[in-house]
């Protein structure tokens, strides 16, 4: 009888996939750029206002898959004429999956401010400005693990000023 000697062969296979922060796109001075991939919204929590409504106004940051954000802060603070505000303090900061525009985007909940109007008419909600600190991959150099490396880029954006009625 001959016996077989099992033989053990090993066969590593090694897969890279392409990860989000390793997507490169053209990186220019000016915010058109950023324009889909780093933004913030308004949102307020109803349509119709009444002078003795409560209205609460949430700022939502969205950004892109393809850049990270290294940190933010205020470029300039609303001044609500014929309002009066209330800053509700936000304890956790969660960050969520959301589609905008048939687009997904990581979002946060940075800023809620509670407003009661004072007069009745068309009252404008201003505009409100943020700087964030952006990394996006670089246009040629790579890290020792191949992938492109991350540089920092300051933008700054806002949102549009919005027009309620009072009645």
């Amino acid at each position: 009888m001959k016996f077989i000697k099992p033989i053990s062969i090993l066969i590593l296979l090694l897969v890279t996939t392409l990860s989000y922060s390793q997507v490169r796109f053209e990186a220019k001075s000016d915010n058109e750029t950023f324009k889909d991939k780093v933004f913030i919204t308004t949102e307020l929590d109803k349509t119709n206002f009444s002078i003795s409504d409560v209205i609460i106004v949430t700022y939502r940051l969205f950004v892109s898959h393809d850049i990270g954000i290294e940190g933010w802060n205020e470029a300039y603070k609303p001044v609500y004429d014929n309002f009066e505000k209330k800053d509700l303090d936000l304890n956790n900061i969660n960050i969520e999956m959301k589609n905008f525009k048939g687009k997904a985007y990581r979002t946060v909940v940075f800023k809620e401010v509670i407003l009661r109007p004072n007069k009745k008419g068309h009252l404008m909600l201003p505009k409100y400005g943020l700087n964030v600190e952006v990394s996006i991959p670089s246009k040629t150099e790579k890290n020792e693990y191949g992938r492109f490396k991350m540089e920092k880029q300051n933008v700054t954006i806002k949102t549009d000023e919005i027009k309620i009625t009072v009645k």
